[in-house]
């Protein structure tokens, strides 16, 4: 089951995101509701966990596979934006998040094809909430902000 990064909340609060008009890097095969990397080739999956730098944003639909194919369906990510996420402790196994999680900071975890916030390295982004069940008990979805250096908007790609 994929569990995709979902972008929670604008950080200046507008409705609806901004798009990136930019290129398909060569071989893609991101799915829609994964990060993706910004590269000189064009828009790339993160297909290495802890890979993180020059973060663009969440494809909103798959990728076509086609080298340089028009590719203007990224919400980019940018400092303060909210993403919810699964947390994961090194694997795809879902970990039940605490109150102690709170402002800690993860890294990314990256494994067929979905991106998940990873307990055992402190690298990607810090927790900022929790999505909690019907009734009121955490689950393994987090609110996260990511790191601003990790962002390519601050990588001076």
């Amino acid at each position: 089951m994929a569990y995709p990064v979902v972008m929670s909340k604008k950080h200046n609060g507008t409705v609806g995101w901004l798009s990136a008009e930019t290129v398909e890097g060569t071989t893609q095969s991101f799915k829609a509701g994964q990060l993706v990397l910004g590269a000189a080739s064009g828009v790339v999956n993160i297909t290495v966990t802890g890979s993180t730098t020059g973060i663009l944003g969440i494809a909103e639909v798959d990728a076509s596979g086609t080298s340089g194919a028009a590719f203007p369906k990224v919400e980019i990510v940018e400092p303060g934006d909210i993403l919810e996420m699964s947390l994961v402790n090194n694997s795809t196994t879902l970990v039940t998040a605490a109150l102690s999680d709170l402002y800690k900071k993860y890294g990314l975890y990256v494994s067929g094809g979905s991106c998940y916030l990873d307990q055992n390295t402190a690298t990607f982004g810090q927790i900022v909430g929790f999505v909690l069940d019907s009734n009121g008990a955490f689950t393994s979805r987090v609110l996260v902000t990511v790191l601003p250096a990790n962002l390519i908007v601050n990588a001076g790609l």
